[in-house]
């Protein structure tokens, strides 16, 4: 990244972590960009989601995560996992009967 050491309080990371081939580099890229007590939200796909388990791009591709998965592999790389969350359970649709379905 053309940026300084330490020049961002925040990164985003949507997705990166499931393609695996140069995950390792660009998370060191990351963490040398983050300032001191910065913080990086990583959002990666649950190895217990529903959309793991699909077959057709965009939820299907890559490398799902479990809890302990992600944990350990941010820890691996130098950084201090916090809480995770499950924000996404489907994705925008109109059918009315799908949507009821959101909770399950």
């Amino acid at each position: 990244m053309p940026l300084p050491d330490g020049a961002l309080d925040r990164v985003l990371l949507v997705h990166g972590l499931k393609h695996g081939a140069s995950v390792r580099p660009m998370l060191r890229e990351i963490r040398r960009v983050l300032a001191d007590g910065g913080r990086l939200l990583c959002v990666v796909p649950s190895r217990r989601g529903l959309w793991a388990r699909v077959e057709r791009p965009p939820f299907g591709a890559g490398r799902p995560f479990s809890s302990n998965q992600r944990r350990e592999f941010l820890r691996d790389n130098l950084f201090a996992p916090g809480p995770a969350g499950a924000p996404l359970f489907l994705p925008p649709a109109r059918s009315t009967m799908l949507l009821r379905t959101a909770g399950a």
